[in-house]
């Protein structure tokens, strides 16, 4: 909406809907101001009405394209739902595990124990000064060792007991984050022409 100014008796802020001055009665619809004003306004709502045609246009582009992107990920989709369903249900996890498979980081340490324990052994019959030493560090090592081990077991114990709990709504999650994927993967194809956003775009997030 545009106020315009009666030119017969100077009334100000006339809505450009009224055909007549409010304040004299005078018809307005002839006036050079009012005229030009409906032109306006014209033009503007043909230029919104064009900008909501592209709009649509691309949105109605941009559903094409991720109808057809999805359709082509469908096969992964399904491979991929498919070996979830296949998933046997876990083993209750044993301490042994935690304590020998549990990163290269821990075998070290069992290395490290294992060597001093030996090198305990060995300072016994050679060195004896140096034996109380080794030992103190062996004990210590051994510590760190069964410590680290107890805690990882704990661990693997509480994710067997989340997955066991309810296995098929674990199983159900594990769908959810493919489906969220796909959907996602379908969407950079359909807006950027790429499974992966680009470099930019992830950056920002």
């Amino acid at each position: 909406m545009a106020l315009i100014t009666c030119p017969y008796c100077g009334h100000k802020n006339i809505s450009d809907y009224n055909d007549c001055c409010p304040e004299c009665g005078k018809t307005l619809s002839s006036t050079e101001d009012y005229i030009k004003i409906k032109k306006i306004q014209a033009e503007k709502n043909e230029r919104n009405a064009a900008r909501l045609r592209d709009e649509a246009d691309k949105n109605r582009q941009r559903n094409e394209r991720l109808i057809n992107a999805k359709r082509r990920l469908l096969p992964e989709l399904k491979k991929k739902l498919a070996e979830i369903d296949t998933i046997p249900y876990p083993k209750k996890p044993k301490f042994l595990y935690a304590l020998f498979n549990k990163g290269d980081g821990a075998r070290i340490s069992i290395y490290i124990f294992f060597f001093l324990l030996i090198l305990s052994i060995v300072l016994l019959f050679v060195y004896r000064p140096l034996f109380v030493v080794c030992v103190i560090l062996t004990v210590v090592e051994g510590i760190y060792v069964i410590v680290t081990a107890v805690i990882s077991h704990i661990q693997n114990l509480n994710e067997y007991y989340y997955i066991t709990d309810d296995f098929d709504y674990y199983k159900e999650e594990l769908k959810n984050q493919i489906r969220k994927q796909y959907n996602k993967k379908a969407n950079n194809m359909a807006v950027h022409n790429s499974i992966e956003e680009p470099e930019f775009i992830s950056n920002w997030s």
